[in-house]
């Protein structure tokens, strides 16, 4: 196995800059590698830790069911494993990883939620830490986990309301809920630097785009600091929109946005604190178009990210506090367990979902690749790209 893993990693020059490309895991119809035979992912942000471990959803046949399963990667389990597989007609959330290698995610249906789940890789188990009870809470969504093992999520409860809140050694707490009367709507949250929380918030009562929009950083239970906000907010700022998802880790006191200036292009912007600059502005620098995913940020404050370039090819790119380089992108020839494959899609984009970044700048996407003169499709790979 290591030497196929060692037949599996691919160089890459990209602007005389040489990467390292790794087949992690191959999902497709017949044959797909490190996963059942016949699996599917679809929109699935792949996640990583500082560890090295990797966790994504994905869609496989089971008894003749399409079952949804939680697919990991770590040192226990180097060949990767389907740590938990879902009833049919349930989904999986994207996991969220601290830098251990736990993982926390959701089980839900159209109507309800049926887990919150933990699995602790100190003692390799899996822990349903969270079930329906009679309680009002209907909706869990976006966990988060820190290296506390505190997990973050958006609650929504049976009386309409939506809030932020933390589940810590067995106990819920709101962070902040939209029944503030100063608040019509809050999007999903992230950890930034330890336990503090980040988020774009609607400000006032109308869910109109022409109420202000603020980013704030909460530390405790309505104590927040509003680090930016837009033009509807104060007529002094530089942004008439934020993207709805920031990207901030645990681990890092950066956050990372996409957001329109006044001037209506678009950019890219890391903040520390209440300063912020712009690092990659649409039509500049081989950017044709920013991407709404949301970009992903680690303990360096270096950014991973994805955009149209000026060739009108779909890449990813990473800023290292100097520099933005294109690391991957359409076309690029990448080794795979089936043969040397083109990452290419004969219809829609080419790369699927967000994008993680961890503290050793390795980055993690998933890309849908064919033969090297596209004969044929390959379904779609899960890459790990170290810089």
């Amino acid at each position: 196995m290591k030497l196929l893993k060692l037949l599996l990693t691919f160089l890459v020059t990209i602007n005389s800059y040489a990467i390292n490309v790794e087949l992690v895991a191959r999902a497709d119809e017949y044959g797909s590698f490190n996963l059942p035979e016949t699996s599917f992912i679809s929109n699935s942000t792949i996640q990583n830790s500082s560890s090295g471990a990797i966790s994504f959803n994905f869609a496989t046949l089971y008894n003749e069911e399409v079952r949804m399963g939680l697919w990991i990667q770590n040192v226990l389990h180097p060949n990767g494993k389907t740590l938990y597989l879902a009833q049919s007609g349930n989904y999986i959330s994207d996991p969220s990883l601290n830098d251990r290698g736990d993982i926390t995610f959701v089980v839900y249906n159209e109507f309800d939620f049926i887990g919150l789940f933990l699995y602790d890789f100190k003692s390799d188990s899996l822990t349903k830490v969270m079930a329906p009870d009679s309680s009002t809470l209907i909706s869990i969504a976006n966990p988060r986990i820190n290296n506390n093992q505190d997990i973050l999520f958006r609650a929504g409860y049976k009386s309409g309301e939506k809030a932020v809140v933390i589940y810590k050694s067995g106990e819920l707490q709101t962070i902040v809920s939209d029944k503030n009367s100063e608040i019509s709507y809050l999007f999903n949250a992230n950890f930034i630097d330890g336990d503090n929380i980040a988020l774009k918030v609607r400000e006032g009562s109308s869910l109109s785009d022409s109420s202000p929009d603020s980013l704030r950083v909460y530390k405790g239970e309505n104590s927040f600091e509003r680090v930016n906000y837009d033009n509807d907010y104060s007529e002094e700022s530089t942004f008439s929109d934020f993207n709805n998802s920031l990207g901030s880790h645990f681990s890092s006191k950066y956050m990372a946005f996409i957001a329109k200036m006044k001037s209506g292009k678009r950019v890219l912007v890391r903040q520390l604190g209440n300063r912020y600059e712009i690092i990659a502005t649409e039509g500049e620098g081989g950017i044709k178009t920013l991407e709404y995913f949301a970009p992903a940020v680690n303990s360096k404050g270096f950014i991973a990210f994805r955009a149209i370039n000026s060739t009108n090819k779909r890449g990813i790119f990473f800023y290292d506090g100097f520099v933005i380089r294109e690391v991957l992108s359409e076309g690029n020839l990448v080794q795979t367990d089936a043969s040397t494959a083109v990452i290419h899609a004969a219809k829609g984009p080419c790369f699927g979902g967000g994008l993680s970044l961890n503290s050793a700048n390795e980055i993690v996407i998933q890309a849908r690749i064919y033969t090297k003169y596209k004969e044929k499709a390959l379904g779609t790979a899960v890459l790990k790209i170290s810089l």
